[in-house]
């Protein structure tokens, strides 16, 4: 029972926790742990840990864990119509609509945590965008699902950097921030562009300019190195003594 009231239990705690040393690896050990030591006397608390875990791997974009965390769900968090039904057989017994009207609201946040693992499974950007912002989340959730989207923004950030040199404020809004452009996004990109060393807007044209790409080098494998070696010095040796066609394939891996 006592690692569950270390949890954040409204936006003040939770904003306060995020402000803490290694704040997501923090609370993914401590879901961790619960999800070890669960006990079914304990529903609500649960609820909460399953949520919070499922969140913090979305935010580490640790999306395998996110789904197997999602299968190993209990049947009830994973649709809040099977709570709704269960809630009806309980109608008049005060006590228990209300653990079923608990149960639905936990239900229904958790489902809307896994469409958003879904998406982001998918490579939906755009929706990821709007499932974050089209849902009203748990007073003690909202900090988080703010880290996510700023986790999802740097990561669409990186893309872009990666994947082009010049992109439409249409295409970088519907694509990748989730909106249509108009007068709130453009704001929202010249604020983005405004945050990056290296994007500028082009009025005219309503493009945004990726000045330099901040392109990540692919690690050096040692053994691809070794092959590399091998067929250059196979190649040199060929030309040295006119051999058109190239030796032993197995040379080659």
């Amino acid at each position: 029972m006592e690692i569950y009231t270390t949890f954040p239990t409204d936006e003040k705690s939770a904003s306060e926790w995020l402000r803490g040393k290694r704040p997501i690896n923090r609370l993914r050990e401590l879901c961790e742990q619960a999800e070890i030591g669960t006990s079914s006397k304990l529903f609500d608390a649960q609820a909460v840990a399953y949520k919070f875990q499922l969140l913090t791997y979305l935010i580490q974009n640790e999306l395998p864990l996110a789904k197997y965390l999602w299968k190993r769900l209990p049947a009830e968090l994973k649709n809040p119509n099977l709570a709704s039904e269960q809630q009806d057989t309980a109608k008049g017994r005060l006590f228990f609509a209300d653990y079923y009207a608990k149960f639905r609201a936990h239900a229904s946040e958790i489902q809307a945590l896994w469409t958003i693992g879904q998406c982001m499974w998918r490579e939906d950007f755009a929706n990821v965008a709007k499932n974050i912002n089209g849902f009203k989340w748990s007073s003690y959730l909202k900090p988080f699902v703010g880290e996510l989207e700023r986790e999802h923004r740097q990561r669409m950030v990186e893309l872009v950097n990666q994947a082009y040199t010049s992109i439409s404020m249409k295409e970088l809004a519907e694509t990748y921030l989730g909106g249509t452009l108009d007068s709130t996004t453009v704001k929202d990109i010249e604020a983005l562009v405004s945050q990056q060393d290296n994007w500028t807007i082009d009025p005219k044209d309503k493009q945004v300019i990726v000045i330099a790409h901040n392109k990540r080098e692919l690690p050096l494998d040692v053994n691809m190195l070794n092959d590399m070696t091998e067929y250059v010095c196979l190649m040199e040796a060929q030309q040295s003594l006119g051999i058109d066609k190239m030796a032993p394939a197995e040379k080659i891996q």
